[in-house]
């Protein structure tokens, strides 16, 4: 895969003509997850977007993107493939070039939590990240929900919650099993007969509807005992699907 890339950003950089050609056929270029962009990939962007008062200029660094050819997305929080050589350090800097020539909005706002917790995330976070990013990390944002917590009522609430069972005795296997079957068996009595409802924002009221199996996800810390329940879903009926 580097060789991928390293040869592609070579063709560019070394061939002008090869460069104008792709520059002509994709007049508009888009980055989504810009954050895992590592130095290759930048370099790239430029070199198809770029322009300069050298046409043969092969030091993306001192090229500027012409109007309206470049779009990244980015959120230098999820910053976490250094693995990969994503490097924050280069999204700080291509981030000043795009703001040096166009603009940078800051998109702060969360459609899809409710204030409650959005309010519980920031207060897991304020004061563990720096207030300003530096080249290793990205800074505080707080978040601002833009969805009002629904009504309390007895059916159904919002929030979160720790739950604690007493230990189950017995080996792995046997801990496994019992926990597929109770949790199969409340996700099927949930989905049966109105036992328990849900509250769903539909435009901007709040309607109750009655659960249905795509409302549950199930997390396990390995994949080993993922076939339990699965098995114990189908014994009863609740369609599932499984992953991992």
């Amino acid at each position: 895969f580097q060789d991928l890339l390293l040869h592609a950003c070579r063709l560019l950089r070394d061939y002008p003509e090869v460069r104008r050609y792709f520059a002509g056929r994709y007049q508009r270029l888009m980055v989504d997850e810009f954050q895992d962009t590592d130095p290759v990939q930048a370099e790239m962007m430029f070199l198809l977007t770029g322009t300069g008062d050298d046409p043969n200029e092969r030091n993306w660094r001192k090229l500027t993107t012409r109007p309206g050819s470049l779009f990244v997305v980015g959120d230098p929080k999820q910053s976490i493939y250094r693995f990969r050589r994503a490097d924050i350090s280069i999204y700080n800097e291509v981030k000043a070039r795009i703001q040096a020539c166009g603009d940078v909005l800051h998109l702060t706002s969360n459609f899809r939590s409710v204030d409650s917790i959005g309010a519980f995330v920031n207060g897991q976070f304020v004061g563990k990240l720096p207030v300003q990013e530096t080249d290793v990390q990205a800074a505080y944002v707080k978040m601002e929900t833009n969805s009002p917590n629904p009504k309390a009522n007895k059916q159904a609430s919002h929030g979160i919650y720790a739950l604690t069972y007493p230990k189950i005795p017995g080996g792995k296997d046997e801990v496994a099993a019992i926990d597929a079957r109770r949790i199969a068996a409340y996700i099927s009595w949930a989905c049966q007969d109105g036992n328990l409802q849900i509250q769903e924002r539909t435009g901007s009221a709040w309607v109750l509807r009655d659960a249905r199996p795509s409302d549950f996800l199930i997390l396990t810390r390995t994949r080993h005992y993922l076939h339990l329940y699965a098995e114990e879903l189908e014994k009863r009926g609740v369609a599932a699907e499984t992953v991992g």
